[in-house]
This record gives C-alpha cells, sequence and structure tokens, in this order.
C-alpha cells in the first residue's frame, strides 16, 4: 500500500500508513467508506502532512462519484473513455465521457 503514495520517490512510510488509517478508521466505519474512498483520505492526510504542493493524483473510476472529487485540480486528463462502470458513469461513451470530465462551471453550453 505504502508505494501507492510517493512524494519525491520517497513512499508513505509504514509507520505514517499505520497511523493515518487509526486516525480515520471511526469516520470509515460511520460512513462505511470504500476501501477507495478511505485509502485516498490516508492519501491525501499523508501528501497535506509532507507539505506537496503539487500532486499527481490518479482517479479511481472516475467520474463526478470519485472519492478524489474533494480536491480542485489544476489540470485534468482523461486518457480513455471505454464501456466500464456503465452501473455508476452510464451505458455509452458520450455519456460515460460527460461524467468523466471536469465540470463546466458556466453550466452547460458555457466555458470550457
Amino acid at each position: 500500500m505504502c508505494e501507492r503514495v510517493t512524494v519525491n520517490g520517497e513512499p508513505m512510510s509504514e509507520d505514517a500508513f499505520a497511523e493515518w488509517t487509526s486516525r480515520i478508521a471511526a469516520d470509515v466505519e460511520r460512513l462505511d467508506a470504500s476501501f477507495f474512498e478511505a485509502t485516498t483520505a490516508v492519501a491525501f492526510a499523508d501528501l497535506a502532512a509532507r507539505g506537496v504542493d503539487i500532486a499527481v493524483i490518479e482517479v479511481g473510476l472516475g467520474g463526478r462519484l470519485d472519492a478524489t472529487n474533494v480536491i480542485t485540480p489544476l489540470v485534468s486528463v482523461v486518457t480513455k473513455i471505454a464501456l466500464e462502470h456503465t452501473d455508476y458513469l452510464g451505458p455509452t461513451l458520450a455519456g460515460i465521457a460527460r461524467e468523466k470530465g471536469p465540470p463546466n462551471p458556466q453550466g452547460p453550453g458555457g466555458g470550457v
């Protein structure tokens, strides 16, 4: 698990992983958080504690329901659109692309 969160080539320490996991355990249980949601919280806590200014964050399934959406990205890149996770993202490539793309702050038809 620790190699999933690295800063300047240094993975999160096992002690840090244990500490963050322990600190969020009650909230994970209370919220019935998924494994990905819990590990995302641990990763973000560790990155913040290590003073990271800019990070490359890989999403889970992507889309507006992804656990990584608690941050506002400077840049978003979608590398592949495929018919996967259709129960969550929709049955069509166009719908999945809309779900995975960043929200448009100017509403439908405006902005980027």
